[in-house]
């Protein structure tokens, strides 16, 4: 520490001589970050340092009446123990913020895809999930066709019993009218007109096989617009699945498999240290047929700070749709000495008789700040819930609170950084069928009551 304060002092004595010509620069290494900080000083100027994470406003005299000294050594007794806790709370702070704001946009683009929830929403009325309910009445819908075809040739066989009947009862007494007649008149003539009599009544047969032969085409055309009606009935299910998972478009049949976002963020921080920054989100989400996988690509740039963030996620909804799993890796850099990756998990399930979604998940986070090396495991958990207020409105409420129990920095274990408490207001506005106007409200608030900062999230979503 002695040799810290040293080589400032030395490096200030060096920099004195400048002061004459109106101008001169101090350059100090942070002792937390090991990264090197230049500032450019006038001679009416202050200037704002660092040490240990305690901030302090110098003038030039401070530098040379033994304030500065003053100051530091003073900083320095107080933080003997641990001296960079202070600014590795904020670096977890910071680094959970990022995560929980990029895990809020990965929840909220899977809820688009699936419909508005974490799990698609359309269920029979019993509760079974609707691809269940479509097979349980299809396999009826076969079973009362089978059925029906079934009674259908029982009664046609009944039917042509019946007529063979009617047939060898007409041929017997045709026979019996034959040798009366015979009896009577013994002419060849006459039986040659009998015989023609019969072979008119064969004839008379042949048309009534082929009315049979009609009946049974009749049948086949029943059977026919039974399947049509089945098929109908499948096709009825099949859209009203899509249409709830949609949120109820009646022309909607497959929606929703792919959707694009695009969002600009306002981000005012409280703590001033980067003041007013602008933040661009891209993203990219698709969704199986049977909504049971969800993936997607998300992209991020926030002025100021120059971070850029890149995150692929992926989401496991089990056969019953009653939980959904969702796994994140997410890459941070600010292009020069910060470079973080960040690995979620992150398990939702319905509470509440269905109304709530409940959340719980971990962050692991590896990397490196500055020249020192950065891990952080952090337990996030939380509950959501949306509401359509118009046809065309929808919005949706989402609380989730960020606990680092470790965090290593610079030196030991850091365990008590406090909790992070993140809410999260989102509307959505349906423009036309395909394209929806979101306007969203979120912060980052600390255990005790102090906001890290504000955000306002404006954007579009397009369906394909």
């Amino acid at each position: 520490m002695g040799y810290l304060k040293n080589k400032i002092i030395t490096v200030l004595l060096f920099l004195l001589p400048l002061v004459s010509y109106g101008q001169w620069s101090y350059t100090f290494t942070d002792p937390c970050t090991l990264n090197q900080q230049t500032i450019q000083m006038g001679s009416s100027d202050e200037i704002a340092l660092n040490y240990f994470g305690n901030v302090q406003t110098f003038t030039q005299p401070d530098f040379t009446d033994g304030t500065f000294d003053a100051w530091m050594n003073l900083v320095t007794q107080a933080n003997s123990a641990n001296p960079c806790q202070g600014v590795t709370q904020v670096i977890t702070n910071n680094t959970n913020a990022i995560i929980v704001q990029n895990t809020i946009t990965v929840i909220t683009n899977i809820m688009s895809v699936l419909g508005g929830d974490m799990l698609p929403q359309a269920l029979s009325s019993s509760g079974v999930p609707v691809a269940e309910a479509i097979d349980n009445a299809t396999k009826k819908e076969k079973k009362k066709k089978k059925k029906k075809k079934s009674d259908e040739q029982s009664s046609s066989s009944n039917n042509e019993s019946g007529s063979s009947n009617n047939e060898s009862s007409s041929s017997s007494s045709e026979s019996g009218s034959s040798d009366n007649k015979n009896n009577e008149n013994s002419s060849s003539g006459t039986s040659s007109g009998q015989s023609s009599g019969s072979g008119s009544s064969e004839t008379s047969s042949g048309q009534g096989n082929t009315g049979g032969s009609g009946t049974s085409t009749g049948g086949a055309e029943t059977a026919t617009e039974e399947e049509s009606k089945e098929g109908a009935l499948t096709m009825s299910l099949a859209n009203s699945v899509s249409n709830a998972i949609d949120g109820g478009e009646a022309d909607n049949k497959n929606r929703g498999s792919l959707i694009a976002s695009g969002d600009i963020v306002v981000i005012d921080n409280q703590d001033n240290s980067n003041g007013r920054q602008v933040k661009v989100v891209g993203s990219i989400t698709s969704a199986n047929t049977k909504k049971s996988r969800v993936q997607g690509a998300l992209f991020t740039y926030t002025t100021v700070t120059n971070d850029f963030s890149l995150t692929f996620y992926k989401s496991w909804i089990n056969p019953n749709r009653t939980f959904n799993l969702v796994g994140a890796n997410t890459t941070m850099t600010n292009w020069k000495e910060n470079h973080l990756n960040t690995t979620t998990a992150l398990e939702s399930f319905k509470f509440g008789k269905k109304k709530y979604t409940g959340m719980i998940g971990a962050n692991f986070t590896i990397g490196k700040l500055g020249k020192r090396e950065l891990q952080n495991l952090s337990a996030v958990g939380g509950v959501h819930r949306n509401f359509r207020v118009t046809p065309k409105i929808t919005t949706s409420a989402l609380i989730l609170g960020v606990y680092s129990p470790f965090t290593q920095y610079y030196e030991g274990q850091w365990w008590d950084p406090g909790l992070l408490i993140v809410p999260f207001s989102s509307w959505d506005i349906q423009i036309t069928k395909t394209f929806k106007y979101n306007i969203s409200f979120t912060g980052v608030w600390q255990s005790g009551g102090n906001a890290l900062n504000y955000q306002v999230l404006t954007g579009g979503k397009i369906r394909f």
